[in-house]
């Protein structure tokens, strides 16, 4: 067994990749061609067995610091950490790499779960710190673990992982079984979306400029990061038909003049009601009924109302109200970017958009699907975790990030400064 450079071996690479247990969006090859198409420098390294196979490795990005440049692996690298062999080979030959390479530091951040919480917070599993305690043994230093969305490193920015992530197993199941382990909100949500004509369809490329305005104005109002027209158009690219930008319209005039036929049966039913409330006056039972068609009305009339209204302020008579970006892997299929447009939150797109991915996945052969990330908070503050604990699922805190120093005085000194700027 040795480490080796795989720049020049990346089909090999991205087998070992796509039937690795821990293999990831993070750590393939179109994820690699995506940083390297908007210009963020990489590497590929790893391991190979006594016949030269690949059984392990990552790709990283630089950091660049004002001390000095270091690396880092996203959700990587992928290696039976259990192996002392394949951990002992890599690392050190890691470290040689780096050292050639004058850096700084190696970072690196698993793949690995280190404890599963279910939906109230409660621990489903034990504290995996024995892992911990086996990668330290190597010389990295376990950072302190993290609460809070943040933006992934996998831009090659001095960012954190997403230490956080939901996760909703499928098994065997199908999708009929997997349904009833949703919400009862999700079955009314579901409904609506049925009710006002809520429709989904895939972006095409030349579209993904809506994807970007629907995350954009959804960052903006609630204050994270989004990623640049570039780099949904460089994923698209890249991924194929293994990358999904799924939105979810709206068209005022169907859903308007289907609000009105309602209207139109109900002014039949209140008509006939009306003239058995004149035929047996005494009898309340009919006058039960007619008020009950007649809120019926007076609430059918309000959607035609408001509908007219966001239809007068759009630029279409169909208009995207939500959407989502999602990658399918062998492992998973991943959420990894969306917007839901405020005016339109009303008509609850985010679900349908859900349920369709659910059912895509399972369809797939695909057992398990990754939201990805929350804030790790379980007492409703964050409404990330809220929205997608009804989906019935658990929490994943993530091992967390290493550092292996290279440089270490340099590194002591920018971890000085940093901290005295906070």
């Amino acid at each position: 067994m040795k480490f080796v450079n795989l720049k020049d071996r990346l089909d090999e690479f991205d087998a070992m990749v796509m039937q690795h247990p821990q293999g990831g969006f993070a750590q393939s090859t179109q994820q690699l061609e995506v940083l390297r198409r908007r210009e963020i420098d990489t590497e590929v390294v790893g391991i190979v067995d006594d016949n030269d196979v690949v059984i392990g490795g990552g790709e990283a990005t630089y950091q660049q610091t004002r001390f000095g440049k270091g690396i880092n692996f996203d959700r990587g690298p992928l290696l039976d950490f259990n192996d002392q062999e394949q951990l002992s080979t890599f690392i050190n030959g890691l470290k040689q790499f780096a050292k050639d390479r004058h850096l700084m530091y190696v970072k690196m951040s698993p793949n690995l779960v280190y404890q599963k919480y279910d939906n109230d917070g409660n621990g489903m599993s034990q504290p995996d710190q024995a892992m911990i305690n086996t990668i330290s043994s190597y010389g990295l230093k376990h950072l302190p673990f993290k609460h809070g969305l943040v933006n992934s490193a996998l831009e090659g920015k001095l960012k954190d992982e997403v230490s956080w992530q939901y996760v909703k197993e499928f098994g065997d199941s199908g999708y009929d079984e997997v349904k009833k382990t949703f919400s009862k909100n999700i079955s009314y949500y579901l409904k609506k979306n049925k009710q006002f004509g809520v429709k989904l369809r895939q972006l095409p490329y030349e579209e993904l400029n809506k994807f970007y305005d629907l995350t954009y104005e959804t960052g903006e109002r609630l204050g994270f990061g989004t990623k640049t027209l570039d780099y949904y158009q460089a994923s698209y690219d890249s991924y194929g038909d293994r990358v999904m930008f799924l939105v979810a319209e709206l068209t005022f005039s169907d859903y308007i003049a289907e609000e009105q036929d309602k209207i139109a049966e109900l002014d039949k039913k209140l008509v006939k009601i009306q003239g058995k409330i004149e035929k047996y006056p005494n009898n309340p039972k009919f006058e039960r009924q007619y008020n009950e068609f007649n809120d019926q009305k007076k609430s059918h009339m309000k959607r035609v109302d408001r509908a007219s209204k966001l239809a007068s302020e759009a630029d279409d008579d169909t208009v995207i109200i939500a959407g989502g970006m999602f990658i399918k892997m062998p492992q998973e299929m991943l959420y990894l970017y969306s917007g839901t447009y405020e005016k339109y939150m009303e008509f609850y797109g985010p679900y349908q958009i859900q349920d369709a991915v659910i059912q895509d996945a399972i369809a797939s052969g695909i057992k398990r699907y990754n939201m990805f990330g929350i804030d790790g908070s379980f007492d409703g503050s964050d409404g990330v975790f809220e929205f997608k604990k009804d989906f019935n699922g658990y929490a994943e805190q993530m091992i967390g990030t290493f550092e292996m120093p290279i440089q270490g005085m340099k590194l002591k000194l920018y971890h000085a400064l940093k901290k005295l700027r906070g």
